[in-house]
């Protein structure tokens, strides 16, 4: 039950949620995701780890199947990723509103892809 005080912590919770990769081109066939998740109140942070293990994408475009919908503000950037298995570059992680995804956008606003490129990457966002 909610209290009173507003210095009492209502609203934690742990968790696991599975990250789904989207190609903007080409087909991901299969793909080895894990992801867990910390929600304070609104505010979440997921972090997770994905990798393409099939498939012909060439460009790559949402992670999604976050475990909370993100609140109304267009884009809100929330984080980043690593790809860790064949560059090594940043990638941002942009939220998309009233939405469970994120977009994710090389260092040089780039989305090439391949299979075989994997990404881990932390992300945090206000819930709706």
């Amino acid at each position: 039950s909610a209290s009173s005080d507003a210095k009492t912590l209502d609203d934690y919770e742990e968790g696991t949620w599975t990250p789904v990769l989207v190609p903007y081109t080409g087909t991901i066939t299969s793909q080895s995701t894990f992801g867990s998740y910390i929600k304070i109140g609104n505010q979440v942070t997921l972090t997770f780890k994905a990798v393409i293990t099939g498939g012909t994408v060439s460009l790559i475009s949402t992670v999604g199947g976050f475990p909370f919908t993100l609140q109304n503000v267009n884009q809100q950037p929330c984080g980043s990723a690593r790809e860790t298995q064949s560059t090594g570059l940043m990638w941002e992680v942009a939220g998309v509103s009233n939405n469970v995804t994120a977009l994710l956008i090389r260092y040089d606003n780039g989305t090439n892809a391949s299979n075989g490129y994997g990404w881990q990457g932390s992300i945090t966002y206000i819930a709706q």
